[in-house]
């Protein structure tokens, strides 16, 4: 005859007492007493029991559960702040009136903040730097003394991309008379990969670069509040066709530009800004840059050029509207010396 049903009452096993002390559950005592043992065997209705002796009490080691401290924090070291507080009364260097030839940009990398909201919508905010460089001294066809000098934002500051945008300027330095070659001008917009999320197996990156016949003035010497200056050329830069390069060399095909450059420009007066722990003096100037044929680009707002500094902007704020890239921008120099920040 088979069992109907088998029952085994255990209350306690010294090795689920362990487990479940070690757990932190309960504590055990050093002693446990297991009081009974039995197996009860139902055959049909007749139940048959049977009884184990009571087993003597089995004496176990005393458990001792170890507290682990809480870990203390790594001491971390805080970063050096890039700006401190605005201390001083007075700019450092006052914005001046003319520009002389003593007034050479320094070439080196500096520190600017950007920020502001590409044309998605998505706002972006970056430190990085802007460096100064390529600058040629030289003699104008009517003998007066000039300088050339470059500004290149290398990256992107939305997407992380390499961009490569250079501006060039050029100064013809103020004599002290009613000359009209003197003054700021725009020469040259280029950008070394202005496709920044171009597929690399579609090819090298491709350039773009808006080159006015000539010169167009920004500035007129001897600064005065209110005066504006217009100046339009043809666009002489190439452009490349939809893309298209050369099968034999992979060099990009090239043809004249039918772009149109007008500058509006009007000085709104000297106004002080803050680079970082110094104040810097610069000439707060509306610009309005329109691009227009082949290609479409506006370009509008405010900027403030350091003209002690030799006439580039330590300060932007602008809209972009066209084909190449649009947005909002807004850029400030944090240190007005030059430093290695690459």
């Amino acid at each position: 005859m088979k069992p109907s049903g088998l029952s085994k009452p255990v209350l306690v096993s010294s090795v689920l007492a362990t487990f479940l002390t070690s757990c932190g559950f309960f504590t055990v005592p050093n002693e446990v007493d297991i009081v009974r043992v039995g197996v009860d065997l139902t055959f049909g209705g007749d139940t048959i029991e049977i009884d184990q002796p009571v087993l003597p009490p089995i004496a176990l080691p005393s458990i001792e559960i170890p507290e682990f401290p809480e870990p203390e924090p790594e001491p971390t070291t805080p970063e050096e702040p890039l700006c401190g507080p605005t201390t001083a009364i007075a700019p450092r260097d006052a914005a001046t009136a003319n520009i002389s030839q003593a007034n050479i940009p320094s070439q080196g990398t500096y520190l600017f903040q950007f920020q502001g909201n590409r044309e998605n919508g998505f706002p972006f905010f970056d430190v990085g730097y802007r460096t100064i460089g390529n600058i040629v001294e030289a003699t104008e066809p009517d003998g007066s003394p000039s300088f050339r000098f470059e500004i290149e934002d290398p990256i992107d500051y939305f997407s992380g991309e390499p961009l490569g945008r250079r501006i060039t300027y050029k100064v013809v330095p103020s004599t002290g008379a009613d000359n009209p070659t003197e003054g700021l001008f725009l020469t040259k917009i280029e950008f070394t990969n202005y496709e920044p999320f171009r597929d690399p197996d579609e090819g090298p990156a491709r350039y773009l670069a808006f080159e006015p016949a000539k010169p167009l003035k920004l500035i007129d010497f001897t600064i005065e509040q209110g005066a504006t200056s217009t100046d339009a050329a043809a666009d002489v830069a190439p452009k490349s066709e939809s893309g298209q390069t050369d099968p034999l060399s992979g060099a990009p095909i090239l043809v004249p530009s039918s772009n149109t450059i007008q500058s509006d420009t009007e000085i709104l007066g000297r106004d002080r800004i803050t680079v970082c722990e110094e104040l810097a003096q610069a000439y707060k100037i509306s610009w309005k840059l329109e691009i227009s044929g082949e290609y479409e680009l506006e370009m509008f707002g405010l900027f403030w050029v350091a003209t002690q500094y030799g006439g580039w902007s330590v300060k932007e704020q602008y809209t972009v509207i066209g084909d190449v890239f649009a947005g909002n921008y807004d850029t400030n120099l944090m240190k007005i010396d030059p430093g290695d920040y690459l």
